[in-house]
């Protein structure tokens, strides 16, 4: 019930289109629970999936930042 409060709120902050981005995150909270309760045991493919996934939202929320800097005039 709280994430539901959660991520309308964050809705409400920054939009719906961006808040589509943080739910591409919940394999990240999963396999951190799973590694807390279950034992989970890391493998490279995890490391590279996790890694995608923070690059992509990196990419997401700071392009127009990178393509502002590369159309400035010099």
């Amino acid at each position: 019930m709280g994430g539901f409060g959660a991520y309308f709120m964050l809705v409400g902050r920054i939009g719906a289109g961006k808040a589509a981005y943080a739910t591409v995150l919940f394999p990240l909270v999963a396999l951190a629970l799973s590694t807390v309760f279950e034992g989970y045991q890391w493998h490279a493919d995890a490391l590279i999936g996790l890694a995608m996934i923070v690059s992509g939202n990196l990419l997401m929320f700071n392009a127009h930042r990178w393509v502002w800097r590369w159309r400035q005039p010099v």
